[in-house]
């Protein structure tokens, strides 16, 4: 993984209100290896909000209902599993706001499907734990999650590996705090919808596990093989991933309206098969990493 640090252009500062502007990025940094050969194929990655250096970490499909809890530097120090959640196909996570607004909640998104085979995915919306300060990375820390089964409009059938929380200020003016977005993953050449990706759909999910009804934004992005997203805590900017790039948008009024817009090229580095992103806990710098074992951290 690879720690990207970028800051605001503008004048923020002095309280001068403007359109929101593009981040400027610093040459990235690697802190060191992921150290578990058990995180083998990282798919989703979240900063805790609990602790300023921990992060989330889930593998893609295969490993069952899994999270790994890593700090920047790649050390395993917590593995968490989720006792009532099924795995058919994890591919991102994401940590917001949730039912309690004194709380954060992980979001962990069974969306992937390659063959678009799949009628009903899951997401599942959990408390974030506590994660002892001795603990044993060895020994499970055991949680309950709520299950949501959210279908997508019109019987359609869509592959999906970026999905973010929207929240921060803006979020709050518009009563969108929790609500999850998903952009879908496709080659950009195919006209078929579940095909093509791109598409923007959200949901938002009510207090108790149910099954939800996927929204359509109309929006849809131009990029190829979206698999990763993330939102920094403010709400002020959304980073979406690609294999080959990542690209920011600066938030202003709604996701839909920031996402139709064009984003901001930021620096990154080359990665075996880069899958995921996320935001420290600041949101003054973003973090990737890539499938295979022991993949740099930074």
């Amino acid at each position: 993984m690879r720690w990207q640090w970028f800051c605001w252009v503008g004048a923020a500062a002095v309280g001068v209100r403007r359109a929101p502007t593009c981040p400027d990025t610093l040459p990235g940094e690697s802190f060191g290896k992921v150290s578990d050969s058990q995180i083998n194929e990282c798919s989703g990655l979240a900063a805790s909000r609990k602790e300023a250096d921990l992060y989330w970490i889930n593998n893609d499909s295969g490993d069952g209902p899994v999270l790994y809890g890593i700090r920047k530097n790649g050390k395993h120090v917590a593995r968490l599993r989720v006792e009532n959640a099924g795995s058919n196909d994890w591919e991102d996570i994401a940590i917001g706001p949730g039912p309690d607004g004194s709380k954060s909640y992980i979001y962990i998104a069974d969306v992937g499907d390659n063959f678009r085979r799949r009628g009903t995915v899951q997401i599942y919306r959990l408390e974030e734990p506590e994660v002892p300060e001795d603990s044993n990375p060895y020994e499970e820390i055991k949680v309950q999650a709520e299950r949501f089964d959210v279908t997508y409009p019109h019987g359609k059938k869509y592959d999906c590996e970026a999905v973010f929380i929207d929240q921060g200020d803006a979020a709050k003016a518009q009563n969108t705090s929790g609500r999850v977005y998903f952009i879908t993953k496709g080659d950009n050449q195919n006209m078929n919808p579940e095909w093509r990706g791109g598409d923007l759909f959200y949901v938002d999910l009510p207090q108790k596990s149910s099954a939800v009804d996927i929204q359509e934004t109309h929006i849809r992005l131009d990029i190829v093989l979206a698999t990763g997203a993330d939102m920094t805590p403010s709400g002020s900017l959304i980073a979406v991933r690609t294999y080959g790039e990542i690209r920011i948008y600066p938030r202003a009024h709604s996701v839909e309206r920031s996402l139709a817009k064009q984003p901001c090229g930021v620096a990154s580095e080359n990665e075996r098969q880069g899958e995921a992103v996320a935001f420290g806990k600041d949101g003054e710098s973003y973090i990737t990493v890539s499938e295979g074992r022991f993949a740099k951290v930074g």
